[in-house]
């Protein structure tokens, strides 16, 4: 039987254990092992280093994107989908710039992460400025999908969900044996 000064000590040594383990977590999770926790800066309108997604696609993508097989309109704001692209590029660039300080890798991981992603999205020959090599153009422009307007009543919706059903209908039940109960006979 244990004692209750076993289960006491054996307490103690768990709590020494997952002190040094988040101990090492710590260390492991910070670029400068000796340094503290820091706190992560959300800028605010007056900490921006860009009053508008404009002056920062002017003075910031246009220079890293600007590359020799590109597509790119200058009316950008006119494709909904750059408009949203570069915004969010915009905003987490912000964040990563006021965290440069506090977070080596904050600028890093942007670039990696978001720009690269978002860039080769947005400037792809065949992306959102695919009509626009020669100037701004709306001619390929897709429409918008189907919002909440659909009122579920086209005949083909009916065709559509039957085949669906009847390709993933559930198998029939099988027979179920319980192989612990023995033969009424047998007992």
């Amino acid at each position: 039987m244990t004692s209750m000064k076993e289960v006491e000590q054996a307490i103690d040594d768990l709590s020494q254990r997952l002190d040094a383990l988040t101990a090492q977590v710590q260390r492991l999770d910070s670029t400068d092992p000796a340094a503290p926790a820091t706190s992560v800066t959300h800028p605010t309108e007056n900490q921006r280093a860009f009053d508008t997604v404009d002056a920062w696609v002017d003075e910031v993508f246009c220079v890293l994107a600007a590359r020799k097989q590109y597509a790119w309109c200058p009316r950008w704001r006119a494709h909904p989908e750059a408009h949203a692209r570069l915004t969010e590029l915009w905003r987490a660039w912000e964040y990563a710039h006021a965290n440069t300080e506090t977070d080596l890798q904050a600028m890093e991981n942007w670039l990696r992460l978001v720009f690269d992603h978002h860039s080769k999205v947005l400037l792809d020959r065949a992306g959102s400025f695919a009509d626009c090599q020669d100037g701004h153009s709306d001619r390929h422009r897709p429409a918008a999908l189907p919002t909440s307007d659909y009122t579920g009543t086209d005949p083909s919706d009916t065709d559509i969900a039957t085949a669906i059903q009847s390709r993933f209908r559930a198998p029939p039940p099988q027979r179920t044996v319980n192989l612990t109960e023995q033969p009424e006979g047998d007992q």
